[in-house]
């Protein structure tokens, strides 16, 4: 985390568009789907407005504009569901995966579709870098149809894991994961710190930085944030 002058001016235009600590650019997503979430709650007994919003911001966000794009054509950025801006997409597919019930057929279609776009998104990535001699991006947005595809079967797989509803009904299992739930916003908040000491020891390179480090990362993250939680005074600002 660093920053560096420029004045009230300065530092205002730096936090609000996280230019001090990039890893936070998070906040105002988070911040913007909490605004949303008084009109949307009014529509979570309407779901077929909820569908109506979810494929139709689908369409326009996240398939037509990258799908045409592998043809030449510009997407107009105005044909869009301006009220499923930003990443609230994501906040509406979650809610209706949350609150749906697939068949088996439904789940092995989500799977498939999370698969090749995994597999999409991971192929052209290592094509056109290895084409270009440098890492390739054209398939790194968060909002394209593969990271959505991706996100959908990885939630609806977890929700549907045997597992889950066995820790449901294990009292110490569930004390546990409430403990990591409370847990969770100061982890992302100290993680970074947590990066950058592990890196002094180590090249932040190679696949056990990316596989194993991050585990790490994660535990360390968690404990310290446990027993900041469980000291006087300080619990009290420790998220």
């Amino acid at each position: 985390m660093e920053y560096r002058g420029g004045g009230a001016i300065g530092f205002i235009n730096k936090f609000i568009n996280s230019e001090i600590e990039g890893i936070y650019w998070f906040f105002p997503v988070i911040f913007s789907v909490y605004l949303a979430m008084p009109v949307l709650s009014l529509l979570k007994d309407n779901r077929k407005i909820l569908f109506y919003l979810a494929g139709t911001g689908f369409v326009l966000k996240s398939f037509l504009p990258e799908f045409l794009g592998y043809f030449g054509i510009h997407w107009n950025g105005y044909i869009a569901m301006d009220m499923l801006g930003g990443y609230l997409l994501y906040a509406v597919i979650g809610y209706l995966a949350a609150t749906t019930d697939f068949t088996k057929k439904q789940r092995a279609a989500i799977y498939v579709a999370g698969f090749l776009g995994a597999a999409l998104r991971y192929v052209v990535t290592l094509c056109f870098s290895f084409k270009n001699g440098i890492v390739d991006h054209t398939m790194f947005s968060y909002n394209g149809y593969y990271t959505v595809f991706l996100a959908l079967a990885v939630f609806v797989f977890i929700k549907y894991l045997p597992i889950c509803d066995i820790l449901a009904e294990n009292p110490k299992a569930v004390s546990v994961l409430k403990i990591v739930s409370s847990c969770s916003l100061g982890v992302y908040l100290i993680h970074m710190f947590v990066y950058r000491f592990l890196a002094r020891f180590m090249e932040p390179y190679g696949w056990e930085w990316r596989v194993l480090v991050p585990i790490a990362i994660y535990l360390l993250s968690l404990g310290i944030t446990y027993l900041l939680k469980k000291i006087p005074i300080i619990k009290y600002i420790v998220p």
